[in-house]
Protein backbone atom coordinates (compact mmCIF):
# COMPACT_ATOMS: atom_id res chain seq x y z
CA UNK A 1 0.00 0.00 0.00
CA UNK A 2 1.23 3.68 -1.08
CA UNK A 3 0.17 6.43 2.00
CA UNK A 4 -0.01 10.04 2.24
CA UNK A 5 -0.94 11.26 5.22
CA UNK A 6 -2.90 8.29 5.90
CA UNK A 7 -4.97 8.51 2.43
CA UNK A 8 -4.01 5.38 0.35
CA UNK A 9 -3.01 5.49 -3.40
CA UNK A 10 -5.58 3.23 -5.31
CA UNK A 11 -4.02 1.54 -9.02
CA UNK A 12 -0.85 1.25 -8.36
CA UNK A 13 1.67 -1.56 -9.99
CA UNK A 14 4.73 -2.53 -8.10
CA UNK A 15 7.75 -2.25 -10.18
CA UNK A 16 6.18 0.72 -11.56
CA UNK A 17 7.25 4.95 -10.86
CA UNK A 18 5.11 7.35 -10.51
CA UNK A 19 4.67 11.00 -10.19
CA UNK A 20 2.57 13.13 -7.39
CA UNK A 21 1.49 16.27 -8.26
CA UNK A 22 -0.52 18.46 -5.98
CA UNK A 23 -3.08 20.63 -8.82
CA UNK A 24 -4.25 23.23 -5.64
CA UNK A 25 -2.27 23.96 -2.21
CA UNK A 26 -4.30 24.89 0.50
CA UNK A 27 -4.49 28.97 0.88
CA UNK A 28 -1.58 30.58 2.06
CA UNK A 29 0.64 27.37 0.85
CA UNK A 30 2.75 27.09 -1.86
CA UNK A 31 2.49 24.56 -4.80
CA UNK A 32 4.69 22.14 -3.78
CA UNK A 33 7.14 20.77 -7.00
CA UNK A 34 5.57 16.98 -8.56
CA UNK A 35 7.37 13.94 -6.35
CA UNK A 36 9.03 11.05 -8.20
CA UNK A 37 8.50 7.44 -6.78
CA UNK A 38 8.85 3.79 -7.37
CA UNK A 39 6.50 1.21 -6.02
CA UNK A 40 8.86 -1.55 -4.24
CA UNK A 41 8.28 -5.20 -4.79
CA UNK A 42 9.04 -5.67 -1.28
CA UNK A 43 5.20 -6.85 0.58
CA UNK A 44 5.92 -3.58 2.66
CA UNK A 45 3.64 -0.68 3.09
CA UNK A 46 5.67 2.73 1.63
CA UNK A 47 4.60 6.55 2.74
CA UNK A 48 5.56 9.06 0.46
CA UNK A 49 6.00 12.89 1.73
CA UNK A 50 5.04 16.27 -0.12
CA UNK A 51 5.76 19.17 2.03
CA UNK A 52 4.07 22.63 1.37
CA UNK A 53 5.76 25.92 2.50
CA UNK A 54 4.51 29.54 3.20
CA UNK A 55 5.89 32.88 1.78
CA UNK A 56 5.34 34.48 4.80
CA UNK A 57 4.99 38.51 3.82
CA UNK A 58 5.85 41.08 6.45
CA UNK A 59 4.94 44.85 6.00
CA UNK A 60 7.20 46.91 8.33
CA UNK A 61 8.82 50.30 8.97
CA UNK A 62 12.23 51.65 9.59
CA UNK A 63 11.93 50.01 13.27
CA UNK A 64 10.56 46.55 11.95
CA UNK A 65 6.83 47.35 13.45
CA UNK A 66 4.31 45.48 11.49
CA UNK A 67 2.31 48.08 9.61
CA UNK A 68 -1.28 48.20 8.70
CA UNK A 69 -2.72 50.05 5.24
CA UNK A 70 -0.64 48.69 2.70
CA UNK A 71 -2.07 47.94 -0.33
CA UNK A 72 -0.37 44.69 -1.92
CA UNK A 73 0.26 43.12 -4.88
CA UNK A 74 2.03 39.28 -5.78
CA UNK A 75 2.12 38.61 -9.75
CA UNK A 76 3.81 36.23 -11.84
CA UNK A 77 6.15 36.38 -14.50
CA UNK A 78 3.62 37.45 -16.91
CA UNK A 79 2.64 40.42 -14.58
CA UNK A 80 -0.50 38.17 -13.68
CA UNK A 81 -1.71 39.03 -10.02
CA UNK A 82 -1.99 35.88 -8.19
CA UNK A 83 -2.72 37.57 -4.57
CA UNK A 84 -3.11 40.69 -3.36
CA UNK A 85 -4.58 41.99 -0.16
CA UNK A 86 -4.34 45.17 2.60
CA UNK A 87 -1.66 44.63 5.60
CA UNK A 88 -3.17 44.35 8.68
CA UNK A 89 -0.54 44.80 11.29
CA UNK A 90 0.29 40.86 10.94
CA UNK A 91 2.74 38.95 8.58
CA UNK A 92 0.54 37.70 5.57
CA UNK A 93 0.86 34.40 3.83
CA UNK A 94 0.99 34.80 0.22
CA UNK A 95 -1.73 32.74 -1.97
CA UNK A 96 -1.37 31.35 -5.29
CA UNK A 97 2.74 30.86 -5.30
CA UNK A 98 4.25 27.70 -7.13
CA UNK A 99 7.48 26.06 -5.89
CA UNK A 100 10.56 27.15 -8.05
CA UNK A 101 8.80 30.34 -9.63
CA UNK A 102 9.56 33.71 -9.27
CA UNK A 103 7.51 36.17 -8.63
CA UNK A 104 7.05 40.21 -7.42
CA UNK A 105 5.97 41.79 -4.76
CA UNK A 106 4.72 45.22 -5.58
CA UNK A 107 2.83 47.90 -2.99
CA UNK A 108 0.38 49.82 -4.66
CA UNK A 109 -0.35 52.33 -1.94
CA UNK A 110 1.38 53.31 1.04
CA UNK A 111 0.09 54.27 4.54
CA UNK A 112 -0.33 57.72 4.95
CA UNK A 113 3.02 59.58 5.61
CA UNK A 114 4.81 56.44 3.94
CA UNK A 115 6.65 56.41 0.91
CA UNK A 116 6.03 53.38 -1.41
CA UNK A 117 8.78 50.75 -1.50
CA UNK A 118 10.12 49.79 -4.40
CA UNK A 119 8.96 46.46 -5.96
CA UNK A 120 10.50 42.79 -4.65
CA UNK A 121 11.07 39.91 -6.74
CA UNK A 122 11.66 36.68 -5.18
CA UNK A 123 11.84 32.90 -6.14
CA UNK A 124 9.89 30.07 -4.04
CA UNK A 125 12.97 27.80 -3.46
CA UNK A 126 12.50 24.17 -2.96
CA UNK A 127 13.78 24.07 0.39
CA UNK A 128 11.13 22.67 2.53
CA UNK A 129 11.13 25.91 5.01
CA UNK A 130 9.31 28.61 5.51
CA UNK A 131 10.19 31.76 3.86
CA UNK A 132 9.73 35.78 5.06
CA UNK A 133 10.26 38.67 3.02
CA UNK A 134 9.86 42.26 4.18
CA UNK A 135 8.73 45.26 2.67
CA UNK A 136 10.38 48.29 4.37
CA UNK A 137 8.50 51.66 4.29
CA UNK A 138 10.21 54.62 4.84
CA UNK A 139 8.93 58.46 5.96
CA UNK A 140 10.05 61.92 4.37
CA UNK A 141 9.68 64.37 7.14
CA UNK A 142 9.57 68.04 6.07
CA UNK A 143 10.46 70.47 9.46
CA UNK A 144 9.76 73.96 8.87
CA UNK A 145 12.31 76.25 11.12
CA UNK A 146 13.27 79.81 11.26
CA UNK A 147 16.85 80.80 10.64
CA UNK A 148 17.65 81.07 14.11
CA UNK A 149 15.29 78.74 16.04
CA UNK A 150 15.51 74.49 16.11
CA UNK A 151 11.37 74.42 16.97
CA UNK A 152 8.78 73.87 14.35
CA UNK A 153 7.45 76.72 12.78
CA UNK A 154 4.04 76.74 12.27
CA UNK A 155 1.86 79.12 9.12
CA UNK A 156 3.40 78.05 6.35
CA UNK A 157 1.68 77.02 3.51
CA UNK A 158 4.12 73.98 1.63
CA UNK A 159 3.76 71.63 -1.42
CA UNK A 160 5.85 68.53 -2.68
CA UNK A 161 5.55 67.95 -6.41
CA UNK A 162 7.25 65.34 -8.71
CA UNK A 163 10.49 66.98 -10.25
CA UNK A 164 9.65 65.22 -13.76
CA UNK A 165 6.16 65.92 -13.90
CA UNK A 166 4.82 68.73 -11.33
CA UNK A 167 1.98 66.66 -9.84
CA UNK A 168 1.46 67.69 -6.55
CA UNK A 169 1.78 64.63 -4.10
CA UNK A 170 1.19 66.14 -1.04
CA UNK A 171 0.14 70.17 0.38
CA UNK A 172 -0.31 70.92 4.04
CA UNK A 173 0.45 73.85 6.22
CA UNK A 174 2.91 73.35 8.89
CA UNK A 175 2.29 72.86 13.13
CA UNK A 176 4.28 72.41 15.91
CA UNK A 177 5.09 69.18 14.76
CA UNK A 178 7.28 67.86 11.68
CA UNK A 179 5.42 66.44 8.52
CA UNK A 180 5.20 63.23 7.54
CA UNK A 181 4.76 63.60 3.58
CA UNK A 182 2.70 61.26 1.73
CA UNK A 183 1.94 59.52 -1.75
CA UNK A 184 6.12 59.39 -1.92
CA UNK A 185 7.88 56.72 -3.99
CA UNK A 186 11.08 55.14 -3.40
CA UNK A 187 13.58 56.47 -6.48
CA UNK A 188 11.57 59.19 -6.99
CA UNK A 189 13.41 62.90 -6.82
CA UNK A 190 10.62 65.77 -5.64
CA UNK A 191 10.75 69.46 -5.04
CA UNK A 192 9.78 70.82 -1.82
CA UNK A 193 8.00 74.63 -2.23
CA UNK A 194 6.98 77.19 0.64
CA UNK A 195 3.79 78.94 -1.52
CA UNK A 196 3.20 81.09 1.44
CA UNK A 197 5.32 81.55 4.73
CA UNK A 198 3.72 82.78 8.08
CA UNK A 199 3.37 86.07 9.18
CA UNK A 200 7.18 87.92 9.10
CA UNK A 201 8.85 85.79 7.68
CA UNK A 202 10.62 85.67 3.63
CA UNK A 203 9.31 82.60 1.51
CA UNK A 204 12.39 80.52 1.20
CA UNK A 205 13.89 79.28 -1.79
CA UNK A 206 12.42 75.64 -3.18
CA UNK A 207 14.04 72.28 -2.11
CA UNK A 208 14.79 69.18 -4.19
CA UNK A 209 15.15 65.78 -2.45
CA UNK A 210 15.46 61.96 -3.78
CA UNK A 211 14.06 59.60 -1.67
CA UNK A 212 16.88 57.21 -1.33
CA UNK A 213 16.28 53.55 -1.16
CA UNK A 214 18.35 52.62 2.07
CA UNK A 215 15.40 51.70 4.60
CA UNK A 216 16.53 55.08 6.22
CA UNK A 217 14.04 57.59 7.13
CA UNK A 218 14.27 61.03 5.89
CA UNK A 219 13.83 64.46 6.87
CA UNK A 220 14.13 67.64 4.32
CA UNK A 221 14.46 71.08 6.73
CA UNK A 222 13.69 74.24 5.03
CA UNK A 223 14.49 77.54 6.97
CA UNK A 224 12.80 80.81 7.03
CA UNK A 225 14.74 84.42 7.28
CA UNK A 226 13.19 87.39 8.78
CA UNK A 227 13.81 90.80 6.87
CA UNK A 228 12.94 93.46 10.44
CA UNK A 229 12.36 97.33 8.72
CA UNK A 230 13.59 100.19 11.71
CA UNK A 231 12.44 103.09 11.39
CA UNK A 232 14.77 105.58 13.55
CA UNK A 233 15.69 109.09 14.12
CA UNK A 234 19.06 110.82 13.88
CA UNK A 235 20.10 109.41 17.08
CA UNK A 236 19.04 106.27 16.45
CA UNK A 237 15.80 106.15 18.74
CA UNK A 238 12.30 104.37 17.32
CA UNK A 239 9.97 106.58 15.26
CA UNK A 240 6.82 106.21 15.78
CA UNK A 241 3.51 106.85 13.40
CA UNK A 242 5.10 106.65 9.91
CA UNK A 243 3.31 104.73 6.84
CA UNK A 244 5.81 102.34 5.78
CA UNK A 245 5.36 99.93 2.41
CA UNK A 246 7.61 97.79 0.85
CA UNK A 247 6.88 97.32 -3.04
CA UNK A 248 8.45 94.74 -5.53
CA UNK A 249 11.25 96.36 -7.70
CA UNK A 250 10.42 93.57 -10.64
CA UNK A 251 7.88 93.03 -13.09
CA UNK A 252 5.30 91.85 -12.72
CA UNK A 253 3.45 94.94 -12.14
CA UNK A 254 0.05 94.74 -10.53
CA UNK A 255 -3.49 95.18 -12.37
CA UNK A 256 -3.49 98.77 -12.67
CA UNK A 257 0.27 98.98 -13.59
CA UNK A 258 1.57 100.16 -10.42
CA UNK A 259 4.28 98.16 -8.39
CA UNK A 260 2.18 95.43 -5.98
CA UNK A 261 2.49 96.16 -1.95
CA UNK A 262 3.51 93.20 -0.80
CA UNK A 263 3.49 94.96 3.29
CA UNK A 264 2.43 98.35 5.03
CA UNK A 265 1.93 99.35 8.22
CA UNK A 266 2.63 102.05 10.64
CA UNK A 267 5.81 102.55 12.89
CA UNK A 268 5.27 102.34 16.56
CA UNK A 269 9.07 102.86 17.70
CA UNK A 270 10.30 99.12 17.27
CA UNK A 271 11.67 97.52 14.48
CA UNK A 272 8.81 95.74 12.08
CA UNK A 273 9.57 91.60 10.51
CA UNK A 274 8.07 92.30 6.77
CA UNK A 275 5.62 89.76 5.45
CA UNK A 276 5.44 88.46 1.84
CA UNK A 277 8.71 88.53 1.00
CA UNK A 278 10.53 86.02 -1.18
CA UNK A 279 14.21 84.93 -1.36
CA UNK A 280 16.05 85.97 -4.50
CA UNK A 281 13.94 88.92 -5.44
CA UNK A 282 14.31 92.77 -5.29
CA UNK A 283 12.27 95.16 -3.27
CA UNK A 284 11.67 99.29 -1.91
CA UNK A 285 10.87 100.41 1.03
CA UNK A 286 8.90 103.44 0.97
CA UNK A 287 8.25 105.87 3.12
CA UNK A 288 4.27 106.86 2.07
CA UNK A 289 3.70 109.34 5.06
CA UNK A 290 6.00 110.88 7.69
CA UNK A 291 5.14 111.76 11.19
CA UNK A 292 4.06 115.14 11.78
CA UNK A 293 7.03 117.08 11.62
CA UNK A 294 9.27 114.69 10.52
CA UNK A 295 10.76 114.52 7.00
CA UNK A 296 10.04 112.01 4.61
CA UNK A 297 12.78 109.97 3.79
CA UNK A 298 14.12 108.66 0.43
CA UNK A 299 12.94 105.39 -0.86
CA UNK A 300 15.28 102.31 0.20
CA UNK A 301 16.19 99.55 -2.10
CA UNK A 302 17.27 96.60 -0.92
CA UNK A 303 17.53 92.42 -1.68
CA UNK A 304 16.84 89.72 -0.04
CA UNK A 305 19.66 86.68 -0.47
CA UNK A 306 19.64 83.76 -0.43
CA UNK A 307 22.18 83.36 2.59
CA UNK A 308 20.66 81.68 5.49
CA UNK A 309 20.66 85.19 7.46
CA UNK A 310 18.21 87.80 8.74
CA UNK A 311 18.29 91.04 7.69
CA UNK A 312 17.86 94.20 9.09
CA UNK A 313 17.18 97.60 6.80
CA UNK A 314 16.88 100.59 8.57
CA UNK A 315 14.92 104.24 7.57
CA UNK A 316 16.18 107.55 9.77
CA UNK A 317 14.12 110.40 9.35
CA UNK A 318 15.27 114.03 10.20
CA UNK A 319 13.49 116.63 11.55
CA UNK A 320 14.01 120.98 10.24
CA UNK A 321 13.71 123.44 13.12
CA UNK A 322 13.19 127.16 12.81
CA UNK A 323 13.79 129.65 15.57
CA UNK A 324 12.94 133.05 15.03
CA UNK A 325 15.26 135.43 16.82
CA UNK A 326 16.60 139.16 17.34
CA UNK A 327 20.25 140.17 16.14
CA UNK A 328 20.56 139.25 19.73
CA UNK A 329 19.99 135.60 19.57
CA UNK A 330 17.08 136.20 21.68
CA UNK A 331 13.39 134.32 20.63
CA UNK A 332 10.41 136.34 18.84
CA UNK A 333 7.27 136.26 18.80
CA UNK A 334 4.34 137.06 16.92
CA UNK A 335 6.12 136.82 13.52
CA UNK A 336 4.05 135.26 10.81
CA UNK A 337 6.30 132.69 8.85
CA UNK A 338 6.09 130.42 5.80
CA UNK A 339 7.63 127.93 3.74
CA UNK A 340 7.49 126.74 0.28
CA UNK A 341 8.72 125.43 -2.18
CA UNK A 342 10.49 125.89 -5.06
CA UNK A 343 7.38 126.18 -7.34
CA UNK A 344 5.80 128.05 -4.95
CA UNK A 345 3.67 126.20 -3.32
CA UNK A 346 2.77 126.57 0.51
CA UNK A 347 3.99 123.71 2.61
CA UNK A 348 3.91 125.01 6.56
CA UNK A 349 2.97 128.27 7.70
CA UNK A 350 3.03 129.61 11.55
CA UNK A 351 3.45 132.52 13.93
CA UNK A 352 6.52 132.41 16.02
CA UNK A 353 5.84 131.89 20.10
CA UNK A 354 9.44 132.11 21.18
CA UNK A 355 10.00 128.40 21.15
CA UNK A 356 11.35 126.22 17.83
CA UNK A 357 8.62 125.04 14.95
CA UNK A 358 9.18 122.00 13.70
CA UNK A 359 8.41 122.32 9.85
CA UNK A 360 6.12 120.01 8.59
CA UNK A 361 5.40 118.42 5.48
CA UNK A 362 9.14 118.51 3.96
CA UNK A 363 11.02 115.88 1.75
CA UNK A 364 14.41 114.75 1.34
CA UNK A 365 16.64 116.61 -1.38
CA UNK A 366 14.01 119.11 -2.03
CA UNK A 367 14.71 123.01 -2.17
CA UNK A 368 12.28 125.29 0.26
Amino acid sequence: QMCIRDSFISGLTAGHSYKLVETKAPDGYAVALPVNFTVEDSGSDQEVTMINKQVLMSKVDTKVVELPGAELEVRDEEGNVVDSWTSDGKPHAIKGLEVGKNYTLVETKAPDGYAIAKPITFTVADDAKNDQISLVNKQIFVSKQSITGSEELPGAKLTVTHKETGETMDSWVSGKEQHAVKNLIVGGTYVLHEETAPDGYVVASSIEFTVMDDGLNQTVFMKDKQVTVKKLDSEGNGVVGAKMQVITAEMPLSADGEPTVVDSWVTDGKGHHVSGLEVGRNYILVEEEAPESWVKANPVAFSVPDDGKDQEISMTDTRMKANKVDADGKPVEGAELEVRDRRGNLIDKWTSDGTTHDISNLLVGEVY
